[in-house]
């Protein structure tokens, strides 16, 4: 089935910006509406899928993987037309027979059904190209109002990248090189670039002449083309490394901030911090360069909640993962969302076999999945709800979707259930 060009968590779909009225629960075999207190709006079976686009508005999908608009007290407002609905602002997308136009939040058409690509400008419209994305004619580049009123903006491209923060990166044709156009269209940093990256907090990396550097939006140099590697943190710090010389974090005006030089020193982003790691060691750091841990250079971390961060310091499969700042360990964890002032997070436990594989002369892990059971941990690290089903998704504030032996159940975090469906299982549990 076609999915929705939204942000998907396996079986759920998170809500869009503020709670609604009614969530949406979507399984391995079954679709539902409901209100907070379990109250079944549009009960499973009616549609094989259901997904939250915001603003009390939600795509229904039949078994044919065609969606139609939805609102929240389950009434289609239009046919199931579309392959794929997106809401983003005040803006709704949607996509018929493999081209895009807009629609009205009735479901009324806004625009024709004939753009080949069509993305937000973060500033009360799109982005729009009618052509052939796929062959090697350039094509013109559009601007389609929140009324649907286009306009041809001037430039002709041949190939787009990410739109953020009201800035394009644009392929022009001739030298193929990469520039930006604004909200409106306008090409407002000339196509100079090898690559041109999304903007995020006002800075953008670039590749010129096959090194990486990072301008802002006037299109001036913040940081010139000398590194080989370059990330820009939403934190807004900038992270560049050298190969055989090391990793360098500067501030967004390009001000060093720190280095870590070695010919084996590597670095990266881990969510409002970052990690370097050599040989030795593994050092994470938060953004004004404080060391935060220092552990195995085999450990691993990952993003959290409201900046925590994920520790693993060991195989898969062993009770070696915890947040940092607390005792608890568990075989995994994974961020599932917030209640309130508390971040949740899933735990999973999972029988684990060791056995020699001769061949490679080392032990090597056999896992069985089946007996993966999945419970609820606070940003305290301790447990909210025991690891006892074989699936578990956060839905909204606190209520989660699970998936018991006998049936799929909404409840919340202390256990109290809501809504049960007594549906077969039908797949197996995965990992995660």
């Amino acid at each position: 089935m076609r999915r929705l060009l939204c942000a998907i968590l396996l079986a759920v779909m998170l809500l869009a910006g503020n709670a609604q009225a009614a969530f949406c629960v979507r399984m391995d075999d079954g679709a539902a509406l409901l209100d907070r207190d379990g109250g079944e709006i549009v009960a499973p079976g009616m549609h094989s899928d259901i997904v939250s686009l915001g603003g009390g508005l939600y795509a229904a999908g039949n078994e044919g993987g065609l969606y139609a608009l939805m609102d929240e007290g389950g009434t289609l407002c239009t046919d199931f037309l579309y392959d794929q609905l997106r809401c983003e602002g005040d803006l709704l997308l949607a996509q018929r027979d493999g081209l895009w136009g807009m629609l009205r939040a009735d479901g009324t058409p806004l625009s024709g059904f004939v753009y080949s690509w069509m993305q937000p400008n973060g500033a009360s419209g799109a982005w729009a190209i009618a052509g052939d994305r796929s062959d090697a004619e350039s094509d013109p580049l559009y601007r389609v109002s929140a009324s649907g009123t286009v306009s041809e903006t001037g430039p002709r491209v041949h190939a787009v990248g990410g739109g953020t923060e009201g800035m394009l990166s644009v392929q022009l044709p001739g030298e193929r090189r990469y520039g930006y156009c604004d909200a409106a269209g306008k090409l407002v940093i000339p196509a100079q670039f090898d690559y041109a990256g999304d903007f995020t907090g006002g800075l953008a990396a670039v590749v010129l002449d096959g090194r990486y550097g990072a301008i802002d939006a006037s299109g001036a140099w913040v940081l010139q083309p000398e590194y080989d590697f370059l990330q820009i943190s939403p934190a807004g710090f900038i992270l560049a490394a050298v190969e055989l010389e090391g990793v360098y974090v500067f501030d967004d005006s390009g001000a060093e901030l720190a280095r870590y030089e070695g010919n084996d020193v590597y670095g990266a982003l881990a969510g409002e911090g970052y990690v370097v790691s050599d040989p030795d060691a593994l050092q994470l750091y938060d953004a004004s360069g404080a060391l935060l841990l220092e552990t195995s250079h085999d450990a691993s971390v990952t993003e959290g909640i409201g900046g925590q961060w994920i520790v693993s310091e060991g195989a898969w499969g062993e009770s070696c993962v915890r947040l940092l700042g607390t005792d608890s360990a568990y075989q995994n964890l994974y961020p599932l969302g917030t209640a309130g002032e508390d971040a949740l997070y899933a735990c999973m436990t999972v029988n684990v076999g060791r056995y020699m594989n001769d061949k490679l002369g080392e032990i090597q892990l056999s896992i069985d999945m089946d007996s993966a059971r999945y419970g609820v941990v606070g940003s305290d690290g301790e447990v909210l709800l025991e690891p006892v089903y074989r699936a578990l998704y956060f839905l909204e504030d606190d209520r989660l979707l699970a998936r018991s032996d006998e049936a799929w159940l909404v409840l919340d975090t202390s256990g109290e259930v809501y809504w049960t469906w007594d549906a077969p299982m039908q797949t197996e549990a995965t990992s995660f």
